[in-house]
């Protein structure tokens, strides 16, 4: 698993950055519960497609992270 990342204003052409070190979630208890949740269907949803999967945005499938910063789950 690898980690990227960019910076509120930074132009998202800039990605793939360099890997990241570290992650911090700054979340609800309701959120990390949504969180968990999508991740797992994606998951199943990778199992599914194999190789045809390519990436899913949380605020495409739950709307209440609309307003979040993106997080985006692709295959490794």
């Amino acid at each position: 698993m690898r980690i990227y990342g960019y910076e509120d204003g930074q132009a998202p052409d800039m990605v793939p950055s360099p890997p990241l070190a570290e992650v911090t979630l700054n979340a609800t208890p309701t959120e990390l519960r949504a969180m968990a949740k999508f991740l797992s269907d994606c998951a199943d949803e990778m199992d599914r497609m194999g190789n045809r999967y390519d990436h899913v945005h949380l605020s495409d499938r739950l709307k209440q992270f609309e307003t979040s910063p993106h997080f985006v789950v692709m295959r490794g």
